[in-house]
């Protein structure tokens, strides 16, 4: 598997993922409630994306196996938060916004599935395709995290 490609893509996905942080849950519709849940789950968030940047960089000495085992491992953890995101109160104003990070996480958890899938193969071409919609879908979540964290006026990391 050629992993040049879908190295440079991918290590673009993950510091866009490193902006992002999340995986508790808050159960009040407050806004005091949501933010509080939603800034406990940004340091899941950053965790993904520390842990996916690591995966990429040690991708080059890793077999095909392992790559494949690691973005699969990724993929669950993902759609482990986007799951968590879904279990937060958001007040109205927030709800389209974690809406849209949530449904980020799952089509990035599809898209690590997919490099998982094409590592399994060896198949380079399909990595980098994977790879390409994986960092497309990793802005979507960055600007998604970001809009909701300046509005709630906590600390951006990314």
């Amino acid at each position: 598997m050629s992993k040049g490609p879908l190295g440079i893509t991918a290590a673009i996905a993950a510091v866009a993922l490193a902006g992002c942080g999340s995986s508790g849950s808050s159960s009040g519709p407050s806004l005091g409630a949501f933010k509080s849940g939603f800034q406990a789950q940004k340091a899941s968030f950053t965790s993904i994306g520390a842990d996916l940047q690591t995966a990429i960089t040690s991708a080059g000495s890793d077999s095909a196996s392992k790559i494949a085992t690691e973005f699969t491992a990724l993929a669950s953890r993902t759609t482990a938060a986007a799951a968590a995101l879904r279990s937060l109160k958001p007040p109205a104003k927030y709800q389209a916004d974690v809406g849209t990070l949530a449904g980020g996480f799952d089509s990035v958890a599809a898209d690590m599935t997919a490099v998982s899938d094409a590592a399994q193969k060896n198949d380079a071409t399909a990595a980098k395709n994977a790879a390409a919609k994986l960092l497309t879908d990793s802005n979507t979540v960055h600007t998604a995290d970001l809009k909701i964290s300046r509005e709630l006026g906590l600390k951006s990391t990314g």
